[in-house]
Order: C-alpha cells, then sequence, then structure tokens
C-alpha cells in the first residue's frame, strides 16, 4: 500500500486504518503522512501480516494520547523501531503489543510514560521477548497493571525497580505465565506500593521464578488473593505480614505451587467464608 501523497495534516484520529489487513505485504506511508494532529492511533495495525513497519520522520506521536491495541495481535512482526515516538501525552497503552508472538526485540527505552493510566495487558502473551526494559517507565499515575506481564514466557530479568504503583488498583494476573522455565527471573519488588491494590487474584499463576519475596506488600485493600501463587514454579515464597482483613476466601493461593518454603507468618484475616 503506497499512500503517495495523501495529506493527513489534519486528521486526529486513525484508530483501525491498517487493521487486519491480512494480505499487506508492504506499506510506504509516503512524503505527506503528517501526524502531529493525531490523537487516537488506537488498534491502527492491529491483526496485521506485515513483516515490517518504517515509519517516516513525519509519523509523529507527540500528541496521541490513546494507543491501545496499536500493534496487537500483528503476529509476523519480529521487531519494532520505536525510537522516534514521542510519548509525552499518552496515557492509555492497554495491549499495545499483546499477542506479538514473534516479536524477539523490542526498545522502548525512550518512552515518556509519565502520563499513563492504563498498562493492561500491554505486552502479554509476547512470548519470545527475552529481554525487556521498562527501567525508565514512570508509573505514578498508572490506576491498572492487570495482566502487564502476562504470557512472557522467554523473559529472563526484568528490572522493575523505576516503578511506582501509589495509585495502582488492579494487579490481577500480572505476572501470570511469566519467566523463562530454565532461566527463572528474580524481580525486585522494593519500589512498589501497594496500599491501593484491591486485586491481586491469579498475580503470579503460574509463574516462573527464581524466588519470590513480597512481604513488602501492603494489602490493606485488597479484596481478593484467588490463585496468586497457584501453579507458581519457585523455590521459596515470602509473604509475610499480609493483612487480609478485606479478603473473604483464600481459594487456591498456593495449590499446585512448587516451593518449599512458603513464609506466610504474621498473616492477619477477617471473616473468612472459605479456604
Amino acid at each position: 500500500l503506497n499512500m503517495g501523497s495523501i495529506s493527513t495534516s489534519n486528521v486526529t484520529s486513525m484508530k483501525q486504518m491498517f487493521a487486519q489487513t491480512d494480505r499487506l505485504g508492504k506499506l510506504d506511508f509516503g512524503y505527506e503522512f503528517d501526524t502531529r494532529k493525531v490523537r487516537d492511533m488506537g488498534e491502527m495495525f492491529k491483526e496485521t501480516n506485515l513483516l515490517n513497519i518504517e515509519f517516516p520522520g513525519s509519523f509523529s506521536t507527540e500528541n496521541v494520547m490513546d494507543a491501545h491495541e496499536m500493534f496487537a495481535y500483528s503476529i509476523k512482526l519480529q521487531s519494532l523501531n520505536l525510537k522516534t515516538f514521542n510519548t509525552k501525552n499518552m496515557k492509555v497503552y492497554s495491549m499495545m503489543f499483546m499477542g506479538m508472538t514473534a516479536l524477539t526485540s523490542l526498545d522502548i527505552s525512550n518512552f515518556d510514560t509519565s502520563n499513563a493510566t492504563s498498562l493492561k495487558y500491554m505486552f502479554a502473551g509476547c512470548s519470545k521477548l527475552s529481554s525487556l526494559n521498562v527501567s525508565k517507565f514512570s508509573t505514578g499515575k498508572v490506576v491498572t497493571m492487570r495482566g502487564m506481564f502476562q504470557g512472557l514466557r522467554g523473559i529472563s530479568s526484568l528490572n522493575l525497580t523505576g516503578f511506582r504503583t501509589i495509585a495502582v488498583t488492579d494487579m490481577n494476573s500480572m505476572f501470570e505465565e511469566f519467566g523463562n522455565i530454565e532461566n527463572p527471573p528474580l524481580l525486585n519488588f522494593s519500589s512498589f506500593s501497594t496500599v491501593n491494590v484491591k486485586d491481586m487474584t491469579k498475580m503470579f499463576h503460574s509463574a516462573s521464578l527464581e524466588s519470590l519475596d513480597v512481604s513488602g506488600f501492603s494489602t490493606i485493600n485488597v479484596t481478593s488473593i484467588e490463585s496468586m501463587f497457584e501453579s507458581t514454579m519457585v523455590k521459596s515464597i515470602n509473604a509475610t505480614n499480609f493483612n487480609l482483613a478485606k479478603v473473604t476466601n483464600l481459594n487456591y493461593v498456593f495449590k499446585q505451587s512448587t516451593a518449599v518454603s512458603i513464609d506466610i507468618d504474621h498473616w492477619q484475616v477477617g471473616d473468612l467464608k472459605e479456604m
């Protein structure tokens, strides 16, 4: 597809513009493809069969606020060059790269996420990624991280030391089916503030980790930890000092976990209805 001299200088939305173009092999944006006024790029390249996308200098993301599912399920893309992306105004990153099963590398070190509110399922299903650098992510305004790293089975290291999660309320399935089984990562949650989190359901379900220390988690507002550590492949779990006053069931919390050591010392529980 050759966009030629089509002028897009006044366009404000490009939602689903190239979505589901199953037979499209190459995309030439042309020299008039100006996106400076675009605010919505949601699902723009969703479910394409493109092998490569080359973004011209005129492809600007400086005013984009919504990039949900922008590249989701584009299963033939092995890499993306997003070095020119300016994401300072972007709020919604939900499912941006979800289901990109051929993606082997992704450099997003230039992303400015200071205005992000949703990172839900952002990288979910990118099973061939072996590394991911999110150390520069600013997450102070993020409300949901549900499924953010779900299904990243190739990852052997992930730096979370820059994460600020004070506004997050939803961590459901955040690390479900995460981690390289042969070379499991060790996650550092020292920067996490979970005081406002309500949902930790399946947070580490089926994750492969070296060990797991969440003793620093504040769970005072958590209402569900169902299946939180179910089927985890890990040597040890330190979950001491959990305040579960608002939790009514402990169903499947540690079911089929391979951990040989599980520390739940000083748990405080309320009126449990199911265990």
